[in-house]
């Protein structure tokens, strides 16, 4: 009887919902918001995601991006979002699923001309990126010696605002939701887009309690059922 309680439990541990330790983030608005009324569609996506699959997932918004980036390699079980795949983070993390393609492209503020072409975003004194960003180091691989590297995307757009730079170098939903919440007239100018880049929830690499197939399908139900594009929607995304 004991042998059989015993078995009944194994099976039961294995046939339980995947659940993650945690999932790291930062507040990167529209992507991910710490507090106010919205909490930005990849965080939105996350917890419904969590919904589907029957676990909770902690939130944790660290110190700074960077920092939690870095915590996400060595943890177990852990999510992280949202990061862009690219190849230098490629085989730090499992990349669990994309959530969406975005384009990433220079931004004037209304009234400046539109940095529209590889000549103009060069020939400008000062292009803002957001500290983490792997806009920097794509910037920097380029060539262009005319960075302001800022800490968060509020202080990049109040210093394109603010003329404290000539551009900001981003995803366009990040510049777009960015402008529209800080209230500032007008609209950002926009100008060469230089990639389209995928943006991901992705994992720490080591994850035995994380069910890859499960979330997956939890997420391809969301996108038959509606669920995922309502929400991009409602953060003004198709």
């Amino acid at each position: 009887m004991i042998r059989f309680a015993l078995a009944a439990l194994l099976a039961s541990a294995t046939l339980s919902p995947a659940s993650a330790v945690e999932a790291l983030t930062s507040n990167i608005p529209p992507f991910s918001i710490e507090s106010g009324p919205h909490s930005g569609f990849v965080r939105e996506i996350l917890i419904e995601l969590a919904k589907r699959v029957g676990t909770d997932v902690p939130i944790i918004y660290g110190k700074s991006w960077p920092q939690s980036q870095e915590a996400a390699k060595t943890k177990t079980d852990t999510l992280i979002f949202p990061l862009s795949r690219n190849a230098s983070r490629e085989a730090s993390y499992q990349w669990l699923l994309k959530v969406v393609d975005m384009d990433v492209a220079f931004a004037t503020a209304p009234g400046k001309p539109s940095a529209g072409d590889d000549a103009k975003t060069r020939a400008l004194a000062r292009v803002g990126v957001r500290e983490g960003a792997p806009m920097e180091k794509e910037l920097r691989d380029r060539g262009y010696t005319n960075l302001v590297v800022l800490k968060t995307s509020v202080d990049c757009v109040k210093a394109l605002h603010e003329g404290k730079i000539d551009a900001w170098y981003a995803p366009a939903p990040e510049i777009a939701f960015n402008w529209i919440e800080q209230k500032l007239p007008g609209a950002p100018v926009w100008g060469l887009k230089l990639q389209t880049v995928p943006l991901y929830i992705a994992t720490s690499r080591n994850t035995p309690g994380i069910d890859f197939e499960q979330w997956r399908k939890a997420f391809a139900d969301m996108e038959k059922d509606g669920s995922h594009a309502r929400i991009l929607a409602a953060y003004g995304l198709k």
